[in-house]
């Protein structure tokens, strides 16, 4: 698309609250990574889209601190859909009636968060790990929750890949690219 016929498309959405995501494919060293990022083309994200963000970004973080080792593959899924749950019951996505009569095949947060939180990386993007096995220290995964709402036109899906210590809190590979709100508002208006 020519320059000018770019800036008048952004010049368009900047007045009705457009939010493109950025998906990034990284590849250094013979290993790969993902990111990906959204922003305001306004500047500034809507009330509406600052709660969806916080939301999944609470997911990100909680998801995060059960990386560590010993953790159960298919047990951290189901925790993840626990908190995914209660944020989509504060934003009104879902009702808790819709929890009470849930499949258990498919919860209920299922429909607006469909896929899994996490996978292995390495040497391919979506990289081969053995899932009956707990994690250890020095794998390395994506934390990736999202929130779908095609009803309201956006989603938010925000992305950080994790290497397993040790000891404490999974070493954050993306830790010095700006995710909060605050930081990406500043950005997008200097």
């Amino acid at each position: 698309m020519p320059l000018q016929e770019r800036e008048r498309y952004f010049r368009a959405r900047k007045k009705t609250g457009y939010l493109p995501v950025f998906d990034y494919r990284i590849n250094f060293l013979w290993s790969l990574t993902w990111y990906r990022f959204y922003f305001p083309v306004s500047g500034k994200f809507s009330d509406r889209q600052k709660a969806v963000y916080n939301a999944v970004l609470n997911v990100k973080n909680e998801a995060t601190k059960m990386l560590i080792p010993g953790t159960n593959w298919k047990q951290y899924h189901v925790e993840v859909g626990k908190i995914m749950t209660s944020e989509l019951l504060g934003l009104g996505l879902i009702t808790k009636a819709d929890v009470q009569t849930e499949n258990p095949e498919w919860p209920a947060y299922k429909k607006y968060f469909m896929h899994g939180t996490s996978h292995h990386m390495g040497l391919d993007t979506h990289d081969y790990g053995l899932l009956h096995e707990p994690m250890q220290a020095n794998m390395v995964f994506t934390v990736e929750p999202g929130i779908y709402i095609p009803k309201e036109g956006f989603g938010i899906r925000l992305e950080d890949d994790m290497v397993i210590q040790e000891k404490g809190e999974a070493f954050n590979l993306m830790r010095n690219i700006p995710i909060e709100i605050e930081e990406i508002e500043v950005i997008m208006n200097s």
